[in-house]
């Protein structure tokens, strides 16, 4: 019924900025944050905005070696024994294109992935509202 209250329950799977697809559950890494900051002479603290401009067809490192595939599940075969690239699943990818679009960078593509990681009533999948520029 319209106009009345009910109980739920939201869970945040902050997992999802680790996916390398925008399939849900897909397998999560972390090489592509920490890679960019490989060569650092200092101690990095990573933000999101240092992703601006990073390309992820392929990941590079910091100093521009392309990233391989690395994995700590039992099983799972990498989608490519190349470097590692995440798959937009047709969302297009376009460095100069528009964020209405297209995913521009890895900030984009961790954006997009993060935009999902709300639940409601458990592992149910809430409508996703993307409240910046962002391909549908």
């Amino acid at each position: 019924m319209q106009n009345q209250s009910t109980v739920a329950q939201t869970t945040f799977h902050i997992d999802h900025i680790l996916w390398e697809s925008f399939v849900h559950d897909s397998p999560a890494h972390f090489d592509e944050f920490a890679s960019k900051y490989a060569g650092a002479t200092t101690t990095p603290t990573a933000v999101l905005e240092d992703f601006k401009g990073y390309a992820f067809k392929p990941f590079v490192d910091g100093l521009g070696q392309p990233l391989p595939w690395r994995t700590c599940l039992a099983g799972y075969t990498p989608p490519t024994t190349g470097a590692m690239t995440f798959d937009t699943l047709g969302v297009p990818v376009n460095p100069t294109g528009n964020p209405g679009t297209s995913i521009r960078d890895f900030y984009d593509y961790d954006q997009y992935n993060r935009s999902t990681f709300g639940h409601l009533n458990s592992d149910g999948l809430a409508f996703v509202s993307r409240n910046y520029p962002s391909p549908p």
